[in-house]
């Protein structure tokens, strides 16, 4: 059984609700003196104070020596180094970003916030990691898997940590989407239906809510990966997709992406293919933001942000509010398909993605999987 279709608005709120679960079961699997020497730093306020000195402004800014002197007479008696403090390349942070400095961690947290950094960041790290290949307007991984560290930033870090996946299908003529199968450990899911169920009520969330959770088909709680996905299966109900086309167009030669120059801007009209990978891709990236959590407390807030979807195209909006995946990972094909659909105008509406080409045939044609990352700042 599917779920009706779905606008686009409520399929982001979904997607935040399933990652924040995620970091809110990942407390489960905290050691119990780690979790209360790190509520006992928010209590007393060591951790706001470690944390955010280089955030400081610079009138008020003091050397890192003298940050750690007086972090230790004015919280810890103990003399023990709060973990912000520590450089990142302490092996109890164990960063291995080749293009990030030695610093404290809450220094790269800081350099992290800043958009205008393009390396050497933990949002940057998965690119820093992995090399291209050049493709025309994509940027391929040339190994077939992607390097992805596990520092003490990664909730992936603790082994007991699970993730989730969920997908989605979409026909690439229409705007809505179906859900097709939820993956998370039990845990996760009363977490997750608890978060929904939060949500403002109106009528159509409600309806969306009602069916989901009483298609319990459509669930999977046996999911044991680390790994955090959301699936797309996009569909091309096209009549050339089928008969003496469907090869070529399966070899990503596409025949018919039609372009609209108006008197008024020089704008190409999006491929079907183009758009729907586009805007899952934005929707993933604003919904699961681990800079929302940037401390504990905020993860037990009623706040869902709320993507505004005309600004798809500002890409300073875009900087601002969303975290960018891992990669996306694709067949051949597919890769091949949207290769040919895009062009130097529309290219930038996956500038910074990096895409991984799979052959294990675990995907299947116009199947896009996106990864997230689990970085965590609440606590490292």
């Amino acid at each position: 059984m599917e779920l009706t279709l779905i606008e686009r608005e409520y399929i982001s709120k979904l997607i935040f609700c399933i990652y924040k679960s995620t970091h809110l079961n990942s407390l489960r699997s905290l050691k119990k003196e780690y979790l209360e020497k790190s509520l006992n730093d928010i209590i007393d306020g060591a951790s706001e104070y470690t944390k955010y000195y280089p955030s400081k402004p610079d009138s008020s800014r003091r050397d890192i020596d003298e940050v750690i002197s007086n972090f230790k007479l004015e919280f810890n008696d103990s003399g023990e180094i709060s973990n912000w403090l520590n450089q990142t390349n302490h092996p109890l942070i164990n960063c291995s970003n080749p293009r990030t400095e030695s610093i404290t961690i809450a220094q790269q947290f800081h350099n992290t916030k800043n958009n205008a950094l393009k390396s050497g960041t933990c949002k940057t790290c998965t690119k820093d990691c992995n090399s291209t290949i050049d493709q025309p307007f994509l940027e391929i991984i040339k190994s077939n898997i992607t390097y992805v560290p596990k520092c003490s930033i990664k909730m992936s870090s603790n082994i007991e940590f699970t993730g989730f996946s969920i997908t989605f299908e979409r026909n690439i003529s229409n705007d809505r989407y179906t859900i097709k199968r939820i993956r998370l450990n039990m845990n996760s899911y009363h977490i997750f239906r608890r978060l929904v169920n939060r949500f403002s009520k109106n009528s159509r969330w409600q309806k969306i809510t009602d069916e989901l959770f009483s298609t319990q088909e459509i669930f999977d709680y046996n999911y044991q990966s680390q790994d955090c996905k959301v699936n797309l299966n996009l569909i091309d109900s096209d009549e050339k997709s089928s008969g003496s086309l469907a090869e070529l167009i399966k070899r990503g030669y596409y025949p018919l992406i039609k372009y609209k120059n108006t008197e008024r801007n020089d704008n190409f009209e999006l491929s079907p293919i183009v758009n729907c990978l586009s805007e899952m891709r934005r929707m993933v990236e604003f919904s699961c933001n681990p800079l929302y959590f940037e401390n504990m407390f905020e993860m037990f807030t009623n706040h869902y942000p709320s993507f505004d979807f005309l600004r798809l195209s500002d890409e300073k909006y875009l900087a601002e509010i969303s975290w960018k995946c891992l990669s996306c990972t694709a067949n051949l094909s597919s890769l091949e398909r949207l290769s040919n659909e895009l062009s130097a105008s529309n290219s930038l509406h996956f500038d910074g993605l990096l895409f991984n080409s799979v052959t294990d045939g675990k995907l299947d044609f116009l199947n896009f999987e996106f990864n997230v990352d689990t970085a965590r700042f609440w606590m490292c």
